[in-house]
């Protein structure tokens, strides 16, 4: 604690203006037995601190010499309406520098007043909460309240109690605190389970007491400051991460959006209406992670009515967390990450660092670009995926998608052979950027016999990246005709060490179309099944095979031949 003295001399104005604003507590002092001494500290400091004072500032008032007896002028009527009219000043002590009589008091104040201010939480003059306390504890409750009923269960306040006191509510606590809410706050229970009205009675009814410290307890736990804004580091839990690193949601991530979708999907129909998206942004005051403008419908899995599906969710995350992870982990960390999964919000990511081992670790979110002549339909494979056959463009938003049509889904582990593990694929077609891709698809029309000469082309173009490409044949439902080019699609990606081409149509069965998914998956998950053996290599293992065949020859010979040396 740092303690600056200052007294008045009349020249030393601009001094003592700095140290107010520098103050995290200020100790206005007057003497009791002058009452000029108290009328100048109603007329001039406090109209002066609260001019300066743009954030709020906690205020002492300070009695001095009290071992001298009161000024018969200054009332106890007289302080306490200054207290009541400067909503800075925190509380009032007498007290005697020259017996140091509740000298230790006052200091324990000033203290409590910076770590615990109450002005922020409670407006004396309208005796109720202020707003901003209201909107930050109506959050909480509706982050405790997980099963959506907007009630707090005794399950959930047994929780609430262990997450920011570390400890359990007894039976006994339970019931006084509910007979208190009963008898006190009309509508603040309702079928025993402590409403949102209780919830907040009972918030004031500790400050009310002087017990403030309870409630900051609270606030604190769930990430506010001293002017009840969310902190930075709660806002954004991860260090600056360097360029090309790589962010997913974990196993636990994803278990908690599973969590979240289910207790957002109140009619449990497995999909997220606008309504219960609306839900979302009650966890946090910065709304949703994603543009309002965003059309779900093209992006992800929906129902009929273009409402995004528990699959559909997890995918939007995930391509959240691939492109803005710093505005998806925020979320993360503002809708209770902490109080559902009970580790820091940095658990619900898996980063991966350029150049860093991964120790075992597997990616599960990949970029792949889709590239093709014009008309080939590289818009419907895209929105097959999704389960959407509609040539249809995403519109604006904040993130990389200007005009460009995206699908993101999950291919399930159990459909991808070499492993268990399920894969969420971003398709991306006709990406300005491909640098980062983890594939190259090359489309092209197997009805068009200029197509694949084209595809040819674009694939010359983007082989500068050195990513591992495949080659997918488009509109395999209809009568395919022959290529223009030289070499036919199959020799092609035989000559040039592909693997052989994918056909695929956007009208097959819906088990045709996750079978040519999972052999994508497979293939950016394993990039060298995306190579077969070229010419040259058939030349190699061919000479290889005439040598050994040669060498066994000479073997055998020299041992028939000198049969007493075998």
């Amino acid at each position: 604690t740092h303690i600056v003295d200052s007294v008045f001399t009349g020249d030393n104005e601009d001094i003592i203006i700095e140290e107010i604003k520098r103050a995290n507590v200020i100790c206005l002092v007057y003497a009791v037995d002058d009452i000029a001494s108290f009328e100048r500290v109603e007329k001039y400091w406090l109209p002066l601190l609260k001019r300066l004072c743009e954030q709020h500032v906690p205020v002492i008032l300070a009695g001095n010499k009290i071992d001298e007896g009161k000024d018969v002028a200054l009332t106890d009527a007289k302080v306490d309406a200054i207290v009541n009219a400067y909503h800075m000043v925190e509380i009032s002590v007498d007290c005697s520098a020259k017996t140091s009589e509740n000298l230790s008091e006052l200091f324990y104040y000033a203290q409590k007043t910076v770590l615990y201010p109450s002005t922020p939480l409670y407006s004396v003059e309208d005796g109720k909460l202020n707003e901003k306390c209201v909107i930050a504890l109506s959050r909480i409750f509706t982050i405790v309240d997980t099963d959506q009923d907007s009630l707090l269960n005794d399950a959930e306040l047994r929780a609430f109690q262990a997450f920011y006191f570390d400890t359990g509510l007894t039976e006994q606590q339970l019931y006084k605190m509910k007979n208190f809410v009963e008898q006190s706050c009309q509508g603040g229970l309702r079928e025993s389970h402590l409403t949102l009205q209780g919830f907040l009675f009972v918030q004031q009814s500790f400050i009310e007491v002087g017990k403030h410290e309870s409630t900051w307890a609270v606030l604190r736990k769930f990430g506010y400051n001293t002017h009840l804004d969310l902190m930075e580091d709660y806002l954004y839990p991860l260090p600056v991460l360097p360029l090309g690193t790589h962010v997913e949601l974990s196993s636990n991530g994803i278990s908690y959006l599973e969590t979240l979708f289910d207790k957002i999907d109140k009619d449990k129909d497995g999909a997220l209406s606008p309504h219960e998206v609306n839900c979302l942004c009650e966890l946090s005051p910065n709304g949703l992670p994603w543009n309002r403008t965003l059309d779900l419908q093209t992006l992800v899995q929906t129902n009929a009515e273009g409402w995004p599906t528990k699959k559909g969710f997890l995918s939007l995350w995930q391509f959240l967390m691939y492109y803005d992870h710093k505005r998806a982990v925020s979320f993360i960390s503002v809708s209770g990450y902490e109080f559902a999964m009970g580790e820091p919000p940095v658990q619900s990511l898996s980063i991966f660092r350029p150049q860093a081992p991964t120790k075992g670790r597997e990616r599960n979110v990949y970029r792949c670009c889709v590239y093709g002549p014009l008309r080939c339909g590289k818009s419907w494979f895209v929105n097959s995926f999704i389960g959407t056959h509609q040539n249809v463009l995403l519109p604006d938003t904040s993130l990389p998608m200007d005009k460009l049509s995206i699908g993101v889904n999950c291919v399930p582990g159990s459909v991808i052979s070499g492993t268990n593990k399920d894969t969420f694929l971003i398709l991306e077609e006709k990406a300005e950027d491909p640098v980062s891709a983890d594939l190259v698809i090359i489309t092209y029309d197997t009805t068009q016999g200029y197509s694949f000469s084209g595809a040819i082309d674009i694939k010359q173009d983007l082989e500068k990246f050195q990513h591992p490409f495949i080659i997918v044949g488009l509109k395999s439902d209809l009568e395919s005709i022959r290529q223009s080019t030289q070499l036919q699609p199959r020799e092609y990606c035989h000559r040039n060490n592909l693997a052989n081409p994918l056909f695929f149509s956007s009208m097959a069965s819906e088990k045709k179309v996750q079978d040519a998914f999972s052999y994508v998956s497979r293939i950016v998950r394993n990039p060298h099944a995306s190579h077969n053996k070229g010419f040259s290599d058939w030349i190699f293992v061919g000479g290889m095979t005439v040598m050994a065949t040669i060498l066994l020859g000479m073997i055998i010979y020299r041992i028939r031949s000198n049969p007493s040396k075998a």
